[in-house]
């Protein structure tokens, strides 16, 4: 049930058939779905929430609702958030593994409420064996942090009359190595924090929210096709971060090259 006062429900919680529900959450993520002939024409905005006990919600703000809450939410932000509709939550490229998705209504409340102890960025982190056990072309999108032990050169190829560019990178945890590709302008920024990094020390790298797809060739393998990567040097830290580093000491960096 919700709460009075500062009781709130959990986003585990969540079910069909209420939409009385009052969170305190942080939005970890937003994203604006558009038309590819006109990136202008939104059709919605999508955002991951997170609250005090890692768990993790997607949200949709609709076309009809655009109007009334952008600009109110800000990505980073923590909220007290209040009235929603309740759907599956079904798709292809599910960013959580919740059972339901919430929607903003004209009835939403949304309140700033900044918390310490709500996760900056609410990562659910699998493991490279985990990655590797799971189905190519899932629809859950995954977290993954590893040691950089590989960055290859950036490549271009064409698609529907557009240039794609893509960087592999290699990334190693205690379990194993996955590939990981690069689009757009995450190659930027990836090239930039690179290009500013210390070569002394070793390069712990999050990608956030990124899907299976078969390696090119063929194989038993997976890429990780990163949708919206998180570069964090040293973070987040704990017993996955430090076996990751001392699986790759003494690991030569693959450079792969034409």
């Amino acid at each position: 049930m919700a709460g009075v006062g500062g009781v709130f429900d959990s986003v585990k919680s969540i079910y069909r058939g209420k939409e009385t529900w009052r969170l305190k959450v942080r939005v970890v993520r937003m994203w604006v779905i558009c038309a590819k002939e006109n990136p202008s024409n939104v059709f919605s905005v999508e955002m991951v929430l997170v609250d005090a006990k890692g768990g993790r919600i997607q949200a949709s703000i609709r076309k009809a609702m655009l109007k009334k809450f952008m600009g109110n939410v800000i990505e980073g932000a923590a909220y007290k958030m209040t009235f929603f509709g309740v759907i599956d939550n079904v798709g292809t490229y599910r960013a959580t593994t919740h059972d339901y998705k919430l929607l903003f209504q004209p009835r939403t409340k949304i309140y700033p409420r900044e918390s310490e102890i709500i996760p900056r960025f609410g990562f659910d982190l699998r493991s490279s064996h985990e990655i590797h056990e799971a189905d190519v072309g899932s629809e859950y999108l995954f977290d993954f942090m590893g040691v950089l032990t590989g960055v290859g050169e950036e490549k271009q190829y064409e698609k529907f009359n557009r240039t794609i560019r893509v960087l592999e990178l290699e990334l190693t945890d205690d379990k194993g190595v996955v590939r990981c590709s690069l689009f757009g302008h995450f190659i930027d920024l990836m090239k930039d924090y690179l290009n500013n990094r210390s070569v002394d020390e070793l390069d712990i790298v999050v990608i956030q929210f990124a899907r299976l797809t078969p390696i090119s060739g063929g194989g038993s393998s997976n890429v990780a096709m990163c949708l919206a990567p998180q570069k964090r040097k040293g973070a987040p830290r704990g017993d996955r971060a430090a076996a990751s580093k001392k699986k790759a000491l003494g690991r030569p960096m693959k450079i792969e090259k034409e």
